[in-house]
C-alpha cells in the first residue's frame, strides 16, 4: 500500500507534467535496474534487522510495476477525457 500510494501520486504528477516525467523517470528507471539483492544490504545497514527492512524491500519491489501501470492508466484516462 505504501508503494501504491507513492506510485499513484508520482504517476499523476508525471501525467500532468511532461517536463517532470522527462526529468525524473530516467532516475526512477535507473533505480529499478539495480537488483534488490544488491540494495537489501544497504537497507539493512540503515534500518537494521527487523520489520522496517522487510517493509522497505517489499515497497521497493512493488513500487516500479505499480508506477508503470498507474502511469499508463493515467495517460489513457487523460486521453479519453480531454479531446485532442
Amino acid at each position: 500500500s505504501i508503494s501504491t500510494l507513492f506510485a499513484v501520486i508520482l504517476a499523476i504528477a508525471f501525467s500532468m507534467s511532461k517536463r517532470l516525467e522527462q526529468a525524473s523517470l530516467p532516475a526512477v528507471i535507473a533505480f529499478r535496474s539495480a537488483p534488490v539483492a544488491a540494495i537489501a544490504p544497504l537497507i539493512m545497514l540503515f534500518l537494521g534487522r527487523g520489520i522496517a527492512t522487510s517493509i522497505a524491500v517489499v515497497t521497493i519491489v512493488s513500487f516500479f510495476p505499480m508506477l508503470v501501470n498507474a502511469l499508463a492508466g493515467s495517460k489513457q484516462a487523460a486521453r479519453q477525457t480531454v479531446p485532442a
